[in-house]
Order: C-alpha cells, then structure tokens, then sequence
C-alpha cells in the first residue's frame, strides 16, 4: 500500500509520496513501540536474546520450508532432509537399549523416517482417498486458499495496472481493497500451511480469510458490473460462485472438531472451570477427567511452584495458576536439537519443578512423535526422580502426571 499509494493523480504525486513516507515511518515506530514493553519484561525476565532470535529463526525456518515446496514440486519423490539448525534428536543409547525389543509400539517408531518429522500435508492428489468423508473436506480447506488466492490476487493485480495505466481511481480502489484484504489474511498461511496443517490453525487463519473472501468477492462482481462487458460478467460470477464454495466446504471440516473451538458436536456439554478465569464447553466424560487432572496437579504443588509440560501443554499452567520456567512452551521430536535432552534433564534439576505433566499424543500424527518415544532420557530420568501421581485419558490422549516425591502423600 506504501508503494502504491503515490500512483495516483499525476499531479498529486508529490504529496502523496510525502504521506506514504510519513505513514510508513509512523507504523514502523508504532510497531517498535507495541514491541519495547515485550521486549523490556523478556529482558527482566532472563529470555531477551531468546525472544528476539524468534524474528530471524522465522524467516530463516519459513526460506527453508519454501526452498523444500520448491524441491517438492520439481521432484515429487525426493525424500527431504531437515534443517542443521533443528535436527532430530537422538534417543540416548542407554535407555533405547533397555526397551524391550518385542514392544510394537517402540519398533513402529524406531522404524519411521524421521527426515520429515513435522505434521504433513495430505498430498492434493490423495485427498479423496482419505477414509473419512470429514477428512476429504478438511484436506480440500488446506489447499482452498492457494487456489482462491491465486486467482483473485492475479485479476486484482491486472485490474491495478490496467487502473493505473488509464487514470480509473474507482478500479484501481477496487483492486487495492482485494490486494490488501488479501494480503492482510495470507499473513497467517504460512503457520498453518507449511508448519502445523491442522484443524486448529485452519480455523484461525480462517478469521481473517473469510472476511477476505467476502470484500473480494463483492469487490469483483462491482467491477464486473460497471465495466457493462458480458464476459467479464460472467467471469465475475464464477468467481462468485468458487468462492461461496468455501463456506460449506470449511463448515463440514470444522462443525465436528472439538480442537477447532467449536461445541457443534458436543454431547450434554458440561461446562469447566479452572483457575485464571478458565471456563470452556466440554462433553461430560472431558470435564470429569480434566477435573482429575486439574486437582491432580494443583494437589502435588503450591502457588508459584514451577509445573512442567512437555511436549505441548500450555492450558495446563493457566487452568492451574502454576508458572513454567521454560520459555519456548513448544517442543516436538522435529525442533528438538541434538542437545536437548541433556538439557532439559539439568534445567528439571535445577529447577525442581513439583508436578511434570507428559502428553503422550502422537503430535506429529507418528509413533516417533509421542514424547516417550523420541525423548527417552527424559523419561527415564522423570520416572527414576519421580513419582507417577495418574494417568489421565482425554479423548485419544494419554496424559501422565508426575510429582516430586516430597510432594507424594505417604
């Protein structure tokens, strides 16, 4: 928009640069100003170097990932490496040796190709072969806003030359409001589309994307309406009509799912509450368990006591009003370097956190990804230190609780 502002009226063009430059200037410095209070309390806190590498660790992470669709598409059968700066992280020897070698669980996950750890995509061309229905819709939302956005980006940006071109403000407005709307909601694509494909996070993007859809839609059809042509009518309601698709297409994707926000599928929803202000719509059976596991750690520790979850379980420290010492809350056997094992042991005893909760989920939709299977020293190391306090089922999820042995009842 900075760029472009300043084509307009030709004898406006001075001005209209001088306001872009000082609009520009203006939001750099609003957005260092949101920033220095963050940065200030990270500093104080003990992870300001950390909280400033997360800016060039993203757009380090987000050319690699890029650089890999790239490899992809030219050699759709070449199997990718990952990053140097992430690798996997190694069992340690000791304990894999100890594992019984007739477990099927553990020989599935030794086996699995850890080269390509993080949640995939399912491949476009395979998305009708997935079992379930809900499935098959889920995978078409996935790829649904590359091909929109191609399309709509391509005619908003001819419509913005063509406009420039021959002096139309009010088509050159009209491409801007596409261009813009758009560009604003494909801010968020990247996470879910090249780091975490799921239902979560296709349902944040979609808060901004649809809105999106929406203007542009409108937008396109004005267009089409004031230029008179039959063709481009006709285009217009094409475009119209591929894009209420979405919204059927995303609602028979997400109405079902729990993990997307929505309580649509929910049976007798019984409501939970919890320390700092949680209350949420659970089924019955998941309020009573995450009752369990909401009094099993506020039961092991006390207000400001540290509370440990691994590999992602953040709701957890809020719903029990108990702090983590780690700063990055997010590990999984994909970003977890060679050296974090060791380290997270010295940091639990350092630290001595009173409750350590383990989510045993399959994060990464493998065997592999489930925390005891790639993080088999800090398993050891938890269940030599201490007390295994319950083992709670939420869904498909087996989430473990251990307590500091001082924190154990005789």
């Amino acid at each position: 928009m900075a760029l472009l502002y300043p084509f307009g009226p030709r004898q406006a063009f001075g001005s209209r640069l001088r306001n872009s430059l000082i609009g520009t200037l203006c939001g750099g410095l609003l957005l260092l100003t949101i920033h220095v209070g963050f940065f200030l309390h990270a500093h104080q806190r003990g992870f300001g170097p950390q909280f400033v590498s997360q800016y060039s660790s993203f757009v380090s992470l987000f050319r690699y990932e890029l650089s890999k669709e790239v490899e992809r598409i030219k050699k759709p059968e070449a199997k990718n490496p990952p990053p140097a700066t992430v690798p996997p992280a190694a069992p340690s020897p000791q304990v894999q040796t100890s594992a019984a070698p007739n477990d099927p669980e553990q020989a599935k996950a030794a086996t699995e190709d850890i080269r390509d750890a993080r949640l995939r995509r399912p491949p476009v061309t395979k998305i009708w072969q997935a079992p379930r229905p809900r499935e098959r819709f889920l995978g078409l939302c996935l790829y649904y806003p590359i091909f929109w956005s191609s399309a709509f980006v391509s005619i908003a940006a001819f419509m913005l030359l063509v406009s420039i071109w021959r002096g139309d403000e009010k088509n050159k407005e009209r491409a801007l409001v596409v261009l813009a709307a758009t560009g604003c909601a494909l801010s968020l694509l990247p996470q879910y589309f090249f780091f975490r494909p799921d239902a979560p996070h296709l349902s944040e993007f979609m808060v901004p994307f649809l809105p999106a859809v929406v203007c542009s839609a409108y937008v396109i059809r004005q267009a089409s309406l004031a230029s008179g042509r039959r063709l481009w009518k006709t285009g217009a309601w094409v475009l119209v009509v591929f894009s209420a698709l979405l919204a059927p297409l995303y609602l028979k994707a997400i109405m079902p799912r729990e993990e997307a926000g929505t309580i649509f599928g929910l049976e007798e929803p019984t409501e939970f509450r919890a320390l700092n202000g949680v209350r949420v719509k659970l089924s019955s059976k998941d309020a009573l368990v995450m009752a369990g596991l909401r009094d099993a750690v506020l039961s092991h520790s006390s207000p400001g006591e540290y509370v440990l979850c691994y590999p992602y379980a953040p709701t957890i420290n809020f719903m029990t009003g108990r702090p983590s010492y780690e700063y990055n809350l997010y590990i999984d056997d994909s970003t977890a370097g060679s050296g974090f094992q060791s380290g997270a042991i010295e940091r639990i005893d350092k630290n001595r956190p009173a409750v350590i909760v383990i989510d045993n989920r399959p994060i990464n939709g493998t065997e592999r990804s489930r925390f005891k299977n790639w993080a088999t020293a800090i398993m050891a190391h938890i269940k030599t230190n201490y007390r295994h306090a319950g083992t709670f089922q939420i869904g498909r999820r087996e989430v473990d609780v251990y307590a500091r042995p001082d924190k154990v009842m005789p």
